[in-house]
């Protein structure tokens, strides 16, 4: 009976590490619902929701290390927020900005400085009316 224990204890001792090492953590996790729901918003064109979504996604990415897709997810949730609010949209390329810069690619921080000068641009052109 003390075998059969032991090798219970056993197995239950490395199927929970397999889970441990296979599993997906809860970031992981809580990253796949953000992604899911700013995408749905996004095809529900809820603006302001998919830019928040995206936003919180990217801060996700960027606590994880992951600094490419934390700067691709402040793109996505600036491009979303260029439909209904401009201050926040500059705010999340801003942020996009920097990582590019700090990653080296400037090529892309400069195209992401041309999309914030369109914003200003037609925001500009909509005050003046």
């Amino acid at each position: 009976m003390s075998g059969l224990l032991t090798l219970g204890m056993v197995l239950i001792y490395s199927n929970n590490l397999m889970q441990f090492f296979r599993g997906p953590s809860k970031v992981d996790e809580a990253m796949d619902l953000y992604q899911q729901a700013a995408n749905k918003f996004k095809m529900a064109k809820k603006w302001n929701s998919a830019g928040h979504a995206f936003t919180e996604l990217a801060s996700l990415h960027a606590k994880a290390g992951s600094r490419l897709d934390a700067a691709t997810n402040y793109v996505e949730a600036g491009n979303c927020y260029k439909k209904t609010d401009p201050n926040e949209s500059v705010n999340s390329l801003l942020k996009a900005i920097e990582i590019y810069t700090d990653m080296g690619k400037f090529t892309m921080a400069a195209k992401h400085h041309q999309s914030i000068a369109e914003i200003y641009e037609t925001e500009v052109s909509f005050e003046c009316q």
